[in-house]
């Protein structure tokens, strides 16, 4: 089962860096340009340390891995033993819904005599 393969990083990233546009331009629009400005660029500064820290590579990593290679096929083997299990399962759940049955019933009957009083 091969995935479809997707876009690049930089169109998946595309939204992202849409919607941070439309947040500045919000908030310039309501505490004013003065403090709109340094807020920016304290961000942009901030979002290209991350993409230079360990874990901004390992991101942009995998953006890069997922934009250009295809999933793995699962085994055939493999599938053949989660079908296999699945039916196990299956039983399992059957035999589980008998024993619960057998407890609820067991109050309703009547006790047998001891043995020994007749």
């Amino acid at each position: 089962m091969a995935r479809r393969e997707r876009g690049t990083g930089f169109e998946r990233l595309l939204p992202i860096v849409g919607l941070t546009v439309i947040g500045y331009v919000v908030v310039a629009l309501n505490v004013g340009v003065p403090f709109a400005v340094p807020g920016f660029f304290f961000l942009l500064a901030g979002g290209v340390g991350f993409l230079f820290s360990p874990m901004g590579r390992a991101l942009t990593r995998r953006f890069e891995a997922d934009a250009g290679h295809l999933a793995p096929e699962i085994p055939g083997e493999l599938l053949t033993e989660v079908d296999e299990l699945r039916g196990r399962v299956a039983e399992l759940e059957e035999r589980l819904d008998f024993a619960e049955r057998m407890l609820a019933h067991h109050g309703d009957r009547p006790e047998l005599p001891a043995p020994g009083r007749n």
